[in-house]
């Protein structure tokens, strides 16, 4: 199976508490699951929820495409889809920008890059 074509999806739910409308806190949030036990991130940061969104009670999420570089970062993250538009998508990549995931080895045991892993963040207010 070619390294490009391994896909990885993660739900992070940013979780934002109407009394400090500010960020997702890392406890309530982000609830991953990864559909590749093998291939998941080691450092997870919660997004930080859309100020003019929370006070809106606006809720959506963000799919992002991104390449995971030889030492584990996040490269060139792009929004694929997002619903609503434009809302949380900033939001999203600085986010998933921070993620941190295990390096990946190729066929010949040397450490390559992954292309196209895909990160699902939804963007969710507690009642």
């Amino acid at each position: 199976m070619k390294l490009k074509s391994k896909l990885v999806s993660i739900v992070a739910v940013a979780i934002a508490i109407l009394n400090t409308g500010v960020t997702a806190s890392e406890s309530n949030g982000p609830d991953t699951r990864s559909f590749d036990d093998s291939y998941k991130p080691i450092v997870k940061i919660a997004p930080r929820y859309p100020t003019n969104a929370l006070k809106s009670g606006i809720e959506g999420y963000v799919v992002l495409e991104f390449t995971v570089n030889a030492q584990g970062s996040v490269e060139t993250p792009r929004v694929i889809e997002a619903v609503p538009a434009n809302i949380f998508d900033e939001a999203a990549k600085k986010a998933v920008s921070k993620y941190k995931y295990k390096p990946k080895y190729d066929k010949d045991g040397r450490i390559a890059a992954v292309e196209g892993v895909q990160a699902k963040i939804e963007f969710t207010i507690s009642k």
